[in-house]
């Protein structure tokens, strides 16, 4: 007598149908991969003040003093520097300035000093015999 399990029907699940045009991939290799990205505006829209930068700091950074910049390369030199500074977490007012309160959250492990003359020091049994060859020197001349 054989120790059978019982057959038990199993669901069949149904897998969705994919003809062969949904499943084929298409390679498209671009000769120039600038082709897809979306065309940059000529005129760009005029920046807004930010919570670290607004538009008196930018008109006292004195950039265009000599007039060498177009009105087109100035927007574009303001709108990246003003996504710089919003960008930048930092207030830099004390930038460069050495002050207790930097370094209070900072813990350093130290370990005591302890001098050599204190502790017995391990000699490999190779340097024994030059070690004490040197103590004896060092003894000898009272130093």
């Amino acid at each position: 007598m054989s120790a059978a399990y019982k057959k038990v029907d199993k669901k069949v699940w149904s897998v969705p149908e994919v003809t062969l045009e949904e499943g084929r991939t298409r390679k498209i290799f671009l000769s120039n991969s600038l082709d897809i990205l979306p065309a940059v505006p000529y005129t760009l829209p005029p920046s807004k003040d930010g919570k670290n930068s607004t538009r008196k700091w930018l008109n006292n950074t004195n950039i265009n003093l000599t007039g060498f910049f177009k009105a087109e390369e100035m927007s574009i030199f303001e709108r990246t520097l003003l996504q710089i500074k919003q960008v930048s977490a930092l207030d830099l007012s004390e930038f460069g300035r050495f002050k207790n309160t930097n370094l209070l959250d900072y813990k350093t492990a130290t370990l005591p000093h302890t001098f050599l003359a204190k502790r017995n020091v391990l000699v490999p049994p190779a340097m024994l015999e030059m070690v004490n060859v040197l103590i004896r020197e060092v003894l000898g001349n009272g130093t």
